[in-house]
């Protein structure tokens, strides 16, 4: 029986130790610039994009990009706050973005 809570409390450190690591490097992400115009673009540092999706306040999914995250074009959004949900290939975070008037 102690084997088993051994096991049990060793995974659970080691799950907590990982998933404490890909926490930091998502929260890392950095969404510039932030009020932004026209276009974004993501400072991911080493972590791997494969996806994000652009989301209004109300959860309306506004965009969906799988590829070119260096310029992200959002002249036709309009004007109010939006959530960016970046996607790894271990997690995903949510970012807050304000699109300010192009004119």
């Amino acid at each position: 029986m102690k084997k088993k809570y051994f096991f049990l409390l060793f995974f659970l450190f080691v799950f907590n130790f990982s998933f404490s690591q890909i926490h930091e490097e998502m929260k890392a992400i950095k969404l510039y610039p932030n009020p932004a115009k026209t276009f974004f673009s993501i400072d991911s540092q080493d972590v791997k994009i494969y996806k994000i999706e652009i989301y209004s306040l109300i959860g309306i999914k506004e965009r969906e990009i799988r590829s070119h995250f260096k310029y992200i074009d959002i002249n036709t959004l309009p004007k109010g706050i939006y959530m960016v949900k970046i996607y790894s290939s271990k997690a995903y975070v949510v970012k807050k973005l304000i699109k300010n008037s192009s004119q």
